[in-house]
């Protein structure tokens, strides 16, 4: 079985302070053999972390978690990530899936029924909401900080693959 974290923040993130090697130390404990550092609006992991991944076995994936002008959090993984690095509040919701999907990126949608995400946001239209769901790869299901993702969400994106975060 492979083990995988999918929502990973590193002191490269405003809101983190855990180093790299302390990352790696709990993946190793953990048996965790890959993981998405989805810092917040950055992708600052260098070519020095990166190697540290590297040498201890654990597959590192590129990511950004965006926070778009409508507050909707959405995380981008791919090795060209960087390229689509802005300040938050950068990209309308349909604008950022839009880049994500020309870069070939996996769009996840972390934790979705937080208030200030996509479903509950007043300021999302349901037709937005719909996009960023279908054309998302994976959907939390869970989320350590916010908790379960509602039923009536898993039961209507019932076909998107679930994951912990």
């Amino acid at each position: 079985m492979f083990s995988i974290e999918t929502h990973c923040h590193s002191h490269h993130s405003f809101d983190c302070n855990t180093a790299i090697n302390d990352i790696i130390a709990t993946c190793l404990q953990r048996e965790v053999k890959g993981i998405v550092i989805c810092d917040h609006y950055v992708c600052g992991i260098t070519g020095e972390e990166e190697a540290l991944f590297n040498n201890n076995g654990i597959k590192l994936y590129k990511a950004i978690e965006f926070t778009t002008k409508t507050d909707a959090h959405v995380i981008g993984v791919s090795p060209r990530i960087k390229e689509l690095e802005q300040e938050r509040f950068h990209y309308d919701l349909d604008e950022l899936i839009d880049k994500l999907q020309a870069i070939g990126a996996a769009i996840i949608i972390p934790h979705p029924n937080h208030g200030t995400v996509i479903v509950g946001n007043m300021k999302i239209s349901q037709v937005a909401i719909d996009k960023a769901f279908e054309s998302a790869h994976f959907v939390e299901k869970e989320n350590f900080r916010y908790g379960n993702t509602s039923t009536d969400i898993l039961m209507h994106y019932s076909k998107k693959s679930f994951v912990i975060g």
